[in-house]
């Protein structure tokens, strides 16, 4: 089988987790529920999610203790997936996994601003492969010595060229760099360290996944910030897929949000960003491609990644039901904003 994941064990492994993955049922069933305790009772006593809340009191559960327990259960089918790999795949997948890692310390950098000094608890997994030592990245007491302690990293040259051209170091900031650094790489690796029949699908995956990035950040640049040009490309990714590089320079330049709306317009994406609430919209894409990709290449690495992708999803359906309960949405309401 030249060209695909040649180890049957792997695919037969992912066939599996995504027979556990939530059903539209489980969805409808939480979106009824009265309490957040009664969905993490749900969760603990009907799903795959069980283990990982099995010491878990459902009725005085927070939300930080749910998020650390799925998230926990989505990293330990990557190790699943981590064991059974050969030497090409693992090292796709550790760079799958710095994306991960990027997550853990964006939101000690998030801890550090909020000045909230709470412990940092990662997955066994990520704590064994984790290049970073985040009790020691915690200790910072501002954004800059947050830096500071990077400095033995993959990350610190990103950040530091952040750090210069920014008048005061922001989250938003950090959290920028940390994903450009991420795309950048695996974007390199795909166009360098994989086989071309890998290559076209995983650079289909993450190349549509940076060209929606890089609107979502010129829409917050321009209406949110109001950012003028010469800031703004400090903030994009330096790749396009679907958008020319031309078109990326025209949205930059744009005077007003109106103006970049009308260029996003002729992008293929237009659709994502003509609703106001487009956050939703672009998860829906990237969740209906993930699916696509999943039936269309099962021995293909991208299979993989959408694999993760939906598992994502998964969590923050979780989460999205979990809000609609505490505002006492009804079921359908909170249906419609899940993405399914």
């Amino acid at each position: 089988m030249s060209g695909v994941m040649t180890n049957s064990a792997i695919a037969a492994k992912l066939k599996s987790m995504r027979s556990k993955l939530l059903s539209y049922d489980d969805y409808s069933q939480m979106a009824g529920l009265d309490s957040v305790a009664q969905v993490a009772s749900y969760l603990k006593n009907s799903t795959v999610y069980s283990p990982y809340l099995a010491n878990a009191d459902v009725n005085n559960v927070h939300r930080e203790h749910l998020e650390i327990s799925l998230k926990t259960a989505l990293l330990e089918d990557f190790e699943k997936l981590y064991c059974f790999a050969d030497s090409c795949l693992k090292d796709f997948l550790s760079r799958v996994l710095m994306f991960y890692e990027a997550e853990a310390i964006n939101k000690v950098a998030r801890n550090i601003y909020t000045n909230n000094h709470a412990d940092e608890e990662l997955s066994g997994f990520l704590k064994r492969h984790i290049d970073v030592d985040i009790e020691l990245l915690a200790k910072a007491e501002d954004l800059n010595g947050f830096v500071r302690s990077l400095s033995n990293t993959q990350y610190y040259k990103s950040l530091v060229h952040a750090e210069k051209s920014r008048r005061q170091l922001s989250v938003f900031d950090i959290e920028t760099a940390l994903n450009i650094y991420c795309y950048t790489s695996m974007l390199k690796y795909v166009s360098k360290g994989i086989l071309k029949c890998e290559k076209d699908t995983v650079n289909m995956f993450y190349g549509t996944l940076t060209d929606i990035n890089n609107l979502r950040t010129l829409y917050r640049c321009k209406n949110n910030f109001g950012l003028e040009s010469e800031y703004v490309y400090g903030y994009i990714i330096p790749y396009s897929y679907k958008i020319k590089k031309d078109d990326i320079v025209k949205m930059a330049n744009s005077k007003s949000t109106e103006e970049l709306k009308e260029y996003i317009s002729e992008t293929p994406y237009s659709e994502i960003f003509a609703h106001e609430f487009f956050e939703k919209k672009a998860s829906r894409y990237m969740y209906n491609l993930s699916k696509r990709f999943l039936k269309l290449y099962p021995y293909n690495y991208v299979s993989l990644t959408s694999y993760f992708r939906i598992k994502e999803t998964e969590i923050n359906n979780i989460f999205s039901i979990i809000e609609g309960i505490r505002y006492s949405l009804p079921h359908d309401k909170i249906m419609s904003y899940l993405v399914i």
